[in-house]
């Protein structure tokens, strides 16, 4: 299934990716209760993003082989 990204798919990819930022941080920035609600959110937003055919940890993977490929290293 081709899917075409737009504007409802940057917007729930930017949801994704906040709460995705939170869920992998190793810094220990965040309560275990922030982290957990965060993976919720993140879960619950892929499910929606997959029902239209979308995902945001497909297009985070694109994301981070263009990081690698222009730093050396992925930023998140």
């Amino acid at each position: 299934m081709n899917h075409d990204h737009d504007k409802l798919c940057a917007t729930q990819y930017l949801e994704w990716k906040r709460n995705h930022k939170v869920v992998v941080d190793m810094r220990g920035a965040h309560a275990r209760e922030e982290i957990l609600v965060a993976r919720a959110a993140r879960d619950a937003l892929e499910q929606i993003m997959k029902a239209r055919g979308c995902s945001g940890e497909a297009i985070r993977k694109i994301e981070k082989e263009q990081e690698i490929a222009k730093h050396g290293y992925p930023l998140l």
